[in-house]
């Protein structure tokens, strides 16, 4: 049996007891030290700015962002606002990859793949770095790419490196695992009245959970001036302003972990929009 046969079946082998784990910081995974150096594409052009992912057994309703200065995609979800994935897409023979830079230099790499009205990986990036892992422990990774970590401090002893070429037939196997959805990226016909205004009066609020003492970046839509108010969960208020820019920072210093609530008006209009933020 071929070398990539060979690999494909391991790793089928290992997916179905990876698929249920999440989560990036916290999950037991070893990080990539490096992350692909190809030209950083943009995701919302690609995929479009909204779209909706129709599967056998679930629909993902997502919204795709693209920051120009720096080239990063972000994929959030479009009921919640949450930010799913952050980071680069860059492309290597037909496969697609999403590195996302973590708070230790690090990244996690996952790939997915496109097809003709089709989209296969795109979010499965946990459960493609638990396999990762899986695959290392049992040895199915060339040795040279697996680095050894001999800090004490850190909570894992083993870090990846990122080689396209070596890495493909891996990767093509998850990407293969992964369950096919649909790729819709119309518009709905309709929006509620609510959700139509906090669609025009709040863009984007990222990263969302954001890190205690950090900076949130909010994007307004548009609007010209508007006042914001930063509330928690018993109507407290943490922070209050109003800005005459699109976008801008809110800083998060002195704001405990929990989950909170960002009004926006536009005192030209009266229209007020809110978005949950959740600080941790």
């Amino acid at each position: 049996m071929r070398a990539s046969a060979c690999c494909r079946l391991s790793f089928l082998l290992l997916w179905p007891l990876l698929m249920g784990c999440d989560g990036k910081e916290s999950a037991e995974t070893y990080h990539f030290v490096n992350a692909p150096t190809a030209h950083r594409v943009n995701l919302a052009r690609l995929l479009g700015e909204r779209l909706t992912l129709v599967s056998a057994t679930d629909t993902l309703e997502l919204r795709v962002r693209f920051e120009r200065a720096t080239r990063t995609s972000m994929v959030l979800n479009a009921r919640s606002g949450d930010t799913l994935m952050r980071g680069w897409v860059t492309r290597h023979r037909r496969l697609y990859y999403f590195a996302e830079p973590l708070r230790d230099s690090t990244y996690w790499i996952h790939a997915w793949r496109r097809t003709s009205g089709m989209v296969q990986g795109l979010t499965d990036d946990a459960a493609q770095m638990l396999a990762l892992r899986a695959a290392t422990d049992a040895g199915r990774l060339p040795p040279a790419l697996v680095l050894p970590v001999l800090r004490a401090d850190t909570l894992f002893t083993k870090r990846l490196r990122y080689e396209a070429a070596a890495l493909r037939p891996v990767f093509e196997a998850l990407v293969d695992s992964c369950p096919p959805y649909r790729l819709q990226t119309a518009a709905p016909a309709r929006l509620a009245a609510g959700e139509a205004g906090a669609a025009a009066l709040i863009g984007e609020v990222y990263p969302n959970p954001a890190p205690a003492g950090g900076l949130v970046h909010v994007r307004t839509g548009g609007a010209a001036e508007v006042s914001y108010t930063l509330l928690d969960a018993q109507g407290r208020r943490w922070r209050r302003g109003q800005q005459l820019r699109a976008s801008f920072t809110l800083p998060l210093e002195n704001v405990p972990a929990g989950t909170y609530l960002l009004r926006l008006t536009e005192p030209a209009s009266g229209r007020t929009a809110t978005r949950h933020l959740v600080v941790e």
